[in-house]
């Protein structure tokens, strides 16, 4: 993933995170995310506010990047071990 230049909107990362929280199972890849947060939330974010909130919640141990065999594209999920961190934020 690319490394941001500055810090993730604040919001971006919380709305992530939420999502997280509320789907355990989830997996999902940054522009699949992007496009969920698009059409459900209806905010007019783009990729790389999303890339960058995803970054710092990976930086953080709150969600964890995964390479599936099948793909050269990571998917992120949660974190199992720090969900209630996750439920706190």
């Amino acid at each position: 993933m690319p490394n941001p230049s500055s810090d993730p909107d604040p919001d971006v990362v919380r709305t992530v995170l939420a999502y997280f929280v509320r789907n355990r199972k989830a997996a999902d890849t940054v522009e699949g995310i992007a496009r969920w947060r698009l059409s459900e939330e209806q905010v007019n974010r783009n990729l790389q506010q999303v890339d960058a909130a995803i970054s710092w919640l990976v930086e953080q141990g709150l969600l964890e990047e995964v390479r599936p065999a099948s793909s050269e594209v990571p998917v992120f999920r949660l974190n199992q071990e720090r969900h209630a961190e996750a439920v706190r934020y």
